[in-house]
């Protein structure tokens, strides 16, 4: 699929995933589950001090 940026031009050939890491998939998934809701904790923490409090 073909790409247009100005004078660049550049092919994109999506490659399919390989089916041989079934285990190993399911277990990045629920690591990077795991990882979005410390972030989305650490995120409302943040606002929360930020606000100073008036959130109560």
């Amino acid at each position: 699929m073909p790409t247009h940026i100005d004078q660049v031009v550049t092919e994109v050939i999506p490659e399919p995933e390989s089916r041989h890491e079934s285990g190993d998939g399911d277990k990045r998934w629920q690591e990077s589950m795991q990882v979005e809701a410390i972030l989305k904790q650490s995120e409302r923490k943040y606002r929360r001090i930020c606000a100073g409090g008036f959130d109560d």
